[in-house]
Formats: structure tokens, sequence, C-alpha cells
């Protein structure tokens, strides 16, 4: 098989979506309002060959079949002998071959805004075919696909990745490339391949691959009626459209609930953007309730309101000079009297400071006396010298 022949049948299997749109389409019999619905739908499978599941946390996979919706952060998996293919809104193709998953981490497209739209996908296992579609048709577009062995980045790009001969390897068929891993980066063209061994080493040298290894790389993704799969998408041009503007009615809601810092899935609460002015900002009181509040405080005032406050104090030193109450002195408590540390807490706890400031300094003081006169230095290692 020579290698033209390869790569028109790789050609044939991810001819990009968008060259159906030169297909002259009857013009509608006459004009009609039409009322678009918000949707987070970012794409649709088209064939599922074999076993093809959707993986959602916490539930039982779910089989997918042809004409099924694929949203952000949804998992597809295939199984033996299995193929997928996903078209996203923009006409993205992405072609899964046998014991594939894939992951849309990040999609954003708007055609009227192009600056914000970018694509995010993990592909962990298994070989793919990617096509790019519409959001990576821009001058520095903002697509990654990221793979076991590094990150690949696209510019208006048809290229195949999968394991081949003991690594893994991209070859790009349409456009180009940058591969790249922990160690470095390089930039790949069409008709070159390359290859990784790891995370951490370099990526091979680009280079051109002989017909029999890019024949095992398309038998990897090829699919049984490829020329199906054209048709359906030859046929999707409209639903694409409707697509695209129920997925941008889905941004704009998500925008104006991040805005007002609505987290997405919350339930919605009605906001009042009326004007107020400013007596109604704050909710009125009753008349009674002002007046209580604004009523001078008094020691009238203190007894209806704080009835706690006027009660006699149980320290004699505390109580007011005007009331005088009779003592017993039969059943008066005998006065015990207690060493005055301080006059408050605070000069307690500044002589019980200085008392331990003192009793650090006996051992040394105690050795002066002893010997009548200055200290000697003790010898080296004895408890004394620590002290010093």
């Amino acid at each position: 098989m020579s290698l033209r022949l390869i790569l028109a049948l790789m050609i044939l299997v991810a001819a990009p979506a968008y060259a159906q749109t030169e297909t002259p389409l009857a013009p509608p019999a006459a004009a009609q309002i039409v009322t678009v619905e918000a949707s987070d739908v970012v794409g649709t499978v088209l064939e599922a060959e074999g076993t093809v599941s959707l993986m959602i946390a916490g539930a039982e996979p779910k089989a997918l079949k042809i004409n099924d919706a694929i949203h952000m952060n949804d998992v597809i998996e295939t199984g033996a002998s299995s193929r997928a293919f996903v078209q996203l809104i923009d006409d993205t193709e992405l072609t899964l071959g046998e014991n594939a998953q894939m992951t849309i981490d990040e999609y954003v497209f708007d055609e009227e805004n192009t600056a914000g739209n970018k694509g995010r996908y993990s592909i962990p296992r298994g070989a793919f075919l990617y096509t790019s579609g519409l959001i990576a048709k821009t001058e520095n577009p903002d697509v990654t696909v990221n793979t076991p062995y590094g990150a690949i980045g696209i510019r208006g790009t048809t290229f195949w990745g999968g394991d081949i001969d003991g690594e893994y390897g991209v070859l790009v068929t349409e456009g180009r490339v940058s591969v790249q891993t922990e160690r470095g980066r390089i930039f790949v063209d069409k008709g070159q391949g390359t290859s990784l061994r790891a995370r951490t080493s370099i990526p091979s040298r680009p280079a051109v691959w002989g017909d029999e290894k890019t024949g095992r790389a398309v038998q990897t993704i090829a699919l049984k009626n490829a020329a199906g799969v054209r048709e359906r998408v030859g046929k999707r041009i409209e639903a694409q459209k409707e697509s695209r503007l129920k997925y941008r009615e889905f941004q704009k809601t998500r925008l104006q609930q991040k805005n007002i810092g609505i987290i997405p899935g919350a339930p919605l609460k009605r906001i009042d953007n009326a004007p107020r002015s400013p007596e109604q900002k704050l909710p009125q009181r009753k008349a009674e309730g002002n007046e209580r509040l604004n009523r001078p405080f008094t020691n009238e005032t203190r007894t209806k309101t704080e009835p706690l406050l006027n009660a006699p104090s149980t320290n004699a030193a505390a109580a007011t000079p005007d009331i005088q109450q009779p003592i017993d002195n039969k059943s008066a408590v005998p006065k015990v009297d207690l060493p005055a540390l301080g006059t408050n807490e605070a000069h307690t706890n500044e002589l019980r400071e200085q008392q331990d400031i003192q009793r650090r300094k006996q051992p040394m003081v105690r050795r002066q006396r002893s010997l009548g006169g200055p200290a000697e230095k003790p010898a080296a290692g004895s408890k004394v010298d620590k002290a010093f």
C-alpha cells in the first residue's frame, strides 16, 4: 500500500465537516422567527461501533448510540474492537479507537466572538484521530489535546496519536502541531511523525513514517462504515447551526450567573434592580420601637429595661453609697487577711514576674555570699557553670 493511498484513506475517515458547507442549499420558502433555547450540548455521537459508553461519576455507564448528545466533562470510553466518532458543534471531529477514553475538559465556542474560543481534551489511553473545526481556525488558536506523554497544540490540523512500536506516536496528515513534554517542545509538519517514550523524555526528531508504519496507525482508528459517517455529517449542516445558537445562549446565561455570583446548577433568585431611596435601604421599624430606641438613657430607663442592672450588688465595695444595708454582727463572716500582691490583675502579674526573676538569680547570689566576695568562675561542665 503506497503512502498516497494510506493518506487518502485517513482523509476519507476524517474529512473536515466544514468542507460540506459548500454544497448549495435550497432557499427557505419564507422567513420565520425561530425562538432559540439555551443548551449545553457541545457535540453529537455520529458513529458507535461495538461498545461505546458514557461514564458518569457515581452512576452506571450509559451505552452511547448514534445521535446521542455530548456535554462538557463527559467521559467517553470504547471497548475492545470498538470505534466512536464524535462531531462537536464547531465541526471538530474526534475518532476513537478500541479501549480508548476521552474527556472534554473545557470548551468555549462563539462564532461572533472568536477571541475567547478554546478547547481542552484529555485522551489518557487509546488511539485517536483529530480533525480541527472552526474553533482552531483562528490566528492563534487555543486548542490542546493532553495525552499520557505530553500536550499537543493544534493549528488547523488533522493528526493521529496512539501507541505504536512500544512508544507513543504522533502523525500529522494536515497542518502543523506542537508536541511538548516536560523536557522540551518540537513542531511536527504535514507528512511527518514523532515518537515519545515518557513525559520526561525529549520527543524524537520529526521524520517521515514509512508506508507500513503509517498503515498500522490508520488501522487503529479505521471505521467500518466511513462513507456512512460522511453522509451523516453532510446531513447535519442545519442541525449544527441550531446547536451553535443554543450553545451561545447557554454561554450568555452562564456568564450572567458568573457575574452576579450564582453557582451554576443552583436555583436562580429574583434580583430587584429598582432604585431605592436612602430611607428605604433598611426595613422600617415600628413607631413604638423607634420611640423606645431614641429615648434618652436615664436611671428610670435602666430600671424599666434592665432590671438585673438595678439589683443590689453582692460586693460591698462596689455598692452605691446611698444604699445602706443593716449588718448583723452575729452572722457576719470573719475577715481574713490575704497577702496583697497588687492593686489589680496587671500589677499582680508584674509582681509575680519580678519574683520569678529573683528566684532565678538566687543560686548565683548564694554563691557570692558563701565566698564573701565576687563569684569566681566555676569549673567547666559543672551545674553552676551552666547557670552562668
